[in-house]
């Protein structure tokens, strides 16, 4: 005889997760913990701006960087010397100092958004 297993309709396996989750709008989310001074929603916001106060200064070693490895091949996809890759990626910094640092930013400042989230999550649900 097989075991028969307990079913449930998808409506009630919905409600189900919904009354096991935390709302991101809940009021606690919101509430100044007694236990170190922040609510959640500032936990969360303290740790995104670190994260991209970071890479916005990171970015123009990072933007350096790429346009070195983008000006180590030659259009035939040749090597090219590191000495002449590295005058070509100075000479961009030089021309337009200001575009050249911000280069790549944003897509960097997104990634921030999809890495850091889940794992300040966590840390998160941790530390509340």
């Amino acid at each position: 005889v097989a075991a028969s297993l307990p079913t449930f309709s998808a409506l009630q396996f919905y409600l189900q997760v919904q009354h096991n989750t935390m709302s991101l709008f809940q009021s606690d989310y919101f509430t100044v913990s007694s236990k170190n001074g922040l609510s959640q929603f500032q936990t969360m916001i303290a740790y995104l701006g670190g994260s991209t106060f970071q890479t916005v200064l990171d970015n123009p070693v990072t933007a350096y960087r790429q346009l070195v490895q983008q000006y180590a091949k030659d259009a035939a996809g040749k090597a090219v010397d590191p000495t002449i890759a590295t005058a070509e990626a100075t000479a961009v910094f030089k021309a337009n100092p200001a575009a050249a640092a911000l280069s790549g930013l944003v897509p960097r400042i997104i990634g921030v958004g999809f890495k850091r989230i889940p794992k300040f999550g966590i840390l998160l649900g941790l530390s509340f």
